[in-house]
């Protein structure tokens, strides 16, 4: 069985290294290795669970930040509105299929065009009329909803509000 003394040594350096490798984490520590003066008479097991509670934020910590790495960023943070005209931005664009972000300030839009082979819009942010000119219908996209657009059928976009999407094709 480990003494206080040798637990205190443990935690003073995992506290260190979280100090020097973790600092986003160090910052919510009660503790630094400073402020842990050996106290020969304090019970062991306190050292001992408060050791394992320090190794436990650490790997739960770690672990977030792996997972984080697979997290995709925020699609419509990642292109500006212009009030010259519409932004775009291909975010993908491999075998066969094209993933391309806008960005239209309000009153901007597409003029009716077609696309060679089925697309979905996805709304990230505002609002749009959407139109199929031919069919001489409309609607109005918002935030979060999707739309299917069909290969060779006319179709228009009109921004009601800035808007943001993602056109994948």
């Amino acid at each position: 069985m480990r003494t206080a003394t040798q637990t205190l040594e443990e935690i003073t350096w995992l506290t260190s290294n979280i100090q020097s490798n973790y600092p986003e984490l160090y910052q919510y520590l009660e503790e630094n290795p400073l402020t842990l003066p050996p106290q020969p008479n304090a019970p062991v097991d306190r050292y001992e669970d408060y050791l394992e509670s320090l190794k436990s934020l650490l790997r739960n910590h770690i672990t977030t930040h792996k997972m984080q790495k697979h997290i995709l960023p925020d699609l419509a943070g990642t292109l500006e509105y212009s009030a010259d005209r519409f932004q775009s931005k291909i975010l993908s664009d491999q075998d066969g299929q094209k993933i391309i972000l806008f960005a239209f300030a309000k009153g901007q839009g597409l003029k009716s065009h077609t696309t060679p082979k089925d697309a979905l819009l996805i709304m990230l942010e505002g609002e749009c009329s959407f139109e199929f000119p031919e069919e001489e219908r409309a609607q109005t996209l918002k935030t979060g909803q999707i739309i299917q657009i069909p290969a060779h059928v006319p179709h228009a976009v009109h921004a009601l509000t800035n808007f943001k999407m993602a056109l994948i094709k």
